[in-house]
C-alpha cells in the first residue's frame, strides 16, 4: 500500500525565529547550509528525495543553476509541522513568516544528483530553487546577487507560535496534493 504522506524529523534554529533569511527552510544538519535555515533536519536531501519517490511523488527536475525568473515543477505538496506537546498540525504558513505575503506553494522540485554534488543540505527551499529537494513555485528563482540586494521575500520562523527553545523538535509531514499537476 502507497502512504500519501511523509514525515521528517527537525529542530528550531533560535536564530531564524529573530532574524530574516531569504529562503532556506529546512536544511539537513549535515549540509553546508545547515547554519542558515530555520529548522535544521536529521535526514539527508537524497534519503528525504527516496522517500518522497516511495510515496509516488513526481519530480519536477526543470530547474538548472542557470534558471532565472522559472518558478519550480514536480508535484504538488501539502505541507504541515507539529511538535510534542501541540496536540495538532499547523499548516507551514501558520510557522513560518513569509514578508511579501505569496504564500507557499511546495512542489517536489527533485534536483538528487544536484543536491548531493553541491553539498548544501536544502530539502526545503522557501522560493523555487535548483538544488533543493522541494522548494516553493509562489517565488521564482532568483541569482546570487538579487537575492542580497533584492530578495523575492525574506522568511523567519514565527516566533509567537514556534516554541522558543533551542534544538526543540518539530515533525513536518509532506502530503501529496492532486500527484501530476505541473
Amino acid at each position: 500500500m502507497i502512504r500519501l504522506k511523509k514525515s521528517l524529523f527537525t529542530e528550531i534554529s533560535l536564530k531564524n525565529l529573530s532574524e530574516t533569511n531569504s529562503h532556506w527552510g529546512i536544511v539537513s544538519a549535515s549540509g553546508k547550509l545547515a547554519d542558515k535555515a530555520i529548522f535544521k533536519a536529521y535526514a539527508s536531501p537524497s534519503d528525504f528525495y527516496d522517500a518522497l519517490v516511495g510515496i509516488g511523488a513526481r519530480p519536477g527536475n526543470n530547474l538548472n543553476l542557470r534558471s532565472r525568473g522559472d518558478k519550480v515543477a514536480g508535484d504538488r505538496l501539502v505541507v504541515s509541522a507539529t511538535w510534542p506537546g501541540l496536540g495538532k498540525e499547523l499548516p507551514l504558513s501558520a510557522i513560518v513568516s513569509d514578508a511579501t505575503g505569496r504564500g507557499f506553494d511546495i512542489r517536489f522540485g527533485g534536483n538528487r544528483e544536484r543536491a548531493v554534488k553541491e553539498k548544501t543540505g536544502c530539502i526545503l527551499c522557501l522560493e523555487s530553487c535548483p538544488i533543493s529537494i522541494t522548494s516553493n513555485a509562489a517565488y521564482p528563482t532568483s541569482g546570487p546577487a538579487k537575492r542580497l540586494f533584492s530578495p523575492n521575500s525574506q522568511f523567519r520562523g514565527r516566533s509567537d507560535v514556534l516554541p522558543n527553545v533551542a534544538h526543540h523538535p518539530v515533525i513536518f509531514i509532506f502530503r501529496m496534493l492532486n500527484p501530476a499537476v505541473k
